[in-house]
């Protein structure tokens, strides 16, 4: 199961219930607040491969624009986390490639 955490909160070991809006929306808006890693976005049972690559998708495009902030001296000082998105994001491309191709 992915590990989730909540707004300022500490990483749970269950996704974060949202009230009132579409959850995987606003996962999908910043998966970095949900999952600590990306292979917990990959590891989590409760969501579809295509839903997997999404999250993970848009955390490499965040990832992506911390780089460019980064080289312009825009950057917070966080680290990118840009190779470990894209190693997952691969597997899980594979994977879901692979499941389509077996139907």
């Amino acid at each position: 199961m992915g590990l989730a955490k909540s707004y300022g909160e500490d990483y749970i070991g269950v996704t974060v219930p949202l009230k009132g809006i579409n959850k995987f929306e606003e996962m999908l808006k910043d998966p970095s607040r949900f999952y600590e890693r990306p292979q917990a976005v990959a590891d989590d049972q409760t969501l579809t491969g295509e839903q997997k690559l999404s999250l993970l998708e848009s955390w490499a495009k965040d990832e992506e624009r911390l780089n460019v902030a980064t080289e312009e001296n825009m950057g917070g000082g966080e680290n990118s986390r840009l190779d470990e998105v894209l190693t997952v994001l691969g597997r899980v491309r594979g994977s879901v490639i692979s499941t389509s191709t077996q139907h």
